[in-house]
């Protein structure tokens, strides 16, 4: 307990790709800081967009929000369908704001 109060990482084995042997060498540990989750969100940050919607539906005019990722280089992004439901619906607007 002392030692992680004073700072100390938890340390988990990168998976392998084949079965450990006796004569293997271990691999490597990969350590995760108490700020892991910020470091992670801040590798991934770029993928991060914003998605309106706007749609003209019988009930009037329904503007939608919501988060997607950029999830390949040709510029793929993933969504909840609830997200644009709407706007494909009723032949409305998308709009997504990068990250940057």
């Amino acid at each position: 307990a002392a030692a992680a109060a004073a700072g100390a990482c938890l340390c988990v084995a990168a998976s392998q790709s084949k079965p450990a042997s006796a004569s293997a060498a271990p691999e490597a540990a990969r350590c995760l800081t108490k700020s892991f989750i910020a470091d992670a969100a801040a590798q991934v940050a770029p993928s991060l967009v914003n998605i309106t919607t706007t749609a003209s539906t019988p009930f009037g005019m329904q503007q939608s929000s919501g988060s997607g990722f950029i999830i390949d280089e040709e510029g793929v992004i993933v969504t909840n369908m609830h997200v644009v439901r709407a706007a494909l619906s009723h032949g409305g607007s998308v709009t997504v704001t990068l990250s940057d």
